[in-house]
């Protein structure tokens, strides 16, 4: 090989090498954006999790208070309704009484 050929051959790996180089540093930089993208998809689920959690205490509050609500409801209806017995027991009595005078 003459010295021309020597040259050409080591222009031609440098151009190689400066390729792969390149190329190195576009793989290195994709393998840290897609450690991000893990990191930002980790903390979102995570995030998602914590809110469905929040969710969930809610509605079973709510379904705890309504059930204590229609607990305390159907205790005031058994209440009124015996009321209501009362008074008109109380009436009729009276209406008796008026009509027997």
């Amino acid at each position: 090989m003459d010295n021309n050929q020597l040259d050409e051959a080591n222009k031609s790996m440098g151009k190689a090498i400066e390729a792969m180089n390149k190329i190195s540093t576009l793989i290195s930089a994709a393998i840290v954006e897609q450690g991000l993208a893990k990191q930002e998809s980790s903390r979102n689920i995570q995030e998602a999790s914590t809110g469905t959690s929040e969710v969930m205490s809610i509605v079973s509050n709510g379904s705890i208070q309504t059930g204590t609500s229609s607990q305390q409801n159907q205790a005031s209806s058994k209440e009124l309704a015996h009321q209501v017995e009362k008074m008109r027991l109380t009436v009729e009595a009276f209406i008796q009484g008026v009509r027997a005078v």
